[in-house]
């Protein structure tokens, strides 16, 4: 990787954390989020520090030829995570939408009943 590349993505990867660390304080992501944020972007600045391990890890360990190709395949496994996350999160919203429109409509019925019943109290006390 050429020091030009190298200082990019150091400089992306320190852009990123400050942006992750602004949005947290000004509590724009939640706690969970800001850890997974927080991760990928410490992997990012990972990338270009630490490049010779990533080398070895993937020829080594792994078996990757290319630790490029290691890179992209876990930044790949971390959006399968994310999306799966994301849509667990998805289904737990709609879940409480759907239990708050029925509540709702339960106490629509209530209010309009007990409307229904003061209208016709007042009526047959006059």
């Amino acid at each position: 990787m050429s020091w030009v590349f190298k200082g990019l993505v150091i400089l992306f990867g320190f852009i990123f954390f400050f942006i992750i660390i602004r949005t947290i304080k000004r509590n724009q992501i939640g706690p969970s989020l800001a850890v997974i944020w927080i991760t990928v972007s410490v992997f990012l600045l990972s990338i270009s520090i630490f490049e010779d391990f990533y080398r070895w890890l993937s020829y080594q360990v792994i078996h990757i030829h290319g630790a490029q190709n290691m890179i992209f395949t876990i930044l790949i496994g971390f959006l399968f995570l994310f999306i799966l996350y994301l849509s667990i999160k998805i289904t737990q919203l709609h879940t409480q939408i759907q239990k708050m429109i029925s509540t709702i409509a339960i106490l629509e019925k209530e209010i309009q009943d007990n409307k229904n019943s003061i209208e016709k109290s007042q009526a047959v006390g006059e």
